[in-house]
């Protein structure tokens, strides 16, 4: 009996974490920003603007997104892929991954936080995978760009951090 109980407590935690996961990944997948055709500079003087990189059309996927309740971050695992009608998923490699807050038409406090696999670096994973874990400030927000600022990709981190104080 003591085993049916635990094993019935340990189902229940394992189904609430997964809710919990699917949620977050949902919701950071739902907070990704008009396309911005204008673009934001930064203090680099690289150009970031919305749209194609290197000719081609991506699209982020998140596979996770784990909160760590003791530092206040996150670990975001995913991969940037091709955007192709087809459900074949090919990896998009050379992505940076960074936080920065939007200022007019500027990016400033930029904090490279990762970059997207190249399988010519690491052959243990496919093109265009990312694992990074995050602190994000008020006022941050989660971009993908590639290393010319091209195909850029905008995720606002406010409505994570509000689940995250009603939970």
């Amino acid at each position: 009996m003591k085993y049916f109980i635990a094993t019935i407590l340990l189902i229940t935690i394992s189904t609430k974490r997964c809710k919990s996961q699917l949620s977050l990944k949902e919701i950071l997948a739902s907070s990704q920003a008009e396309f911005n055709w204008k673009g934001y500079s930064d203090t680099n003087s690289i150009f970031y603007q919305s749209g194609k990189a290197w000719g081609i059309v991506s699209k982020i996927l998140f596979d996770s997104v784990d909160f760590f309740k003791n530092d206040y971050s996150f670990n975001i695992v995913g991969q940037v892929v091709i955007d192709h009608e087809n459900s074949v998923r090919f990896g998009f490699c050379c992505f940076n991954i960074f936080l920065a807050e939007v200022s007019g038409d500027s990016l400033v406090n930029i904090l490279k936080v990762g970059e997207t696999n190249s399988d010519d670096v690491n052959s243990n994973m496919q093109d265009g995978y990312f694992q990074v874990k995050i602190q994000p400030k008020k006022g941050q927000r989660l971009f993908f760009a590639s290393s010319t600022g091209e195909g850029l990709r905008e995720y606002s981190l406010d409505k994570l951090t509000e689940k995250l104080k009603k939970d």
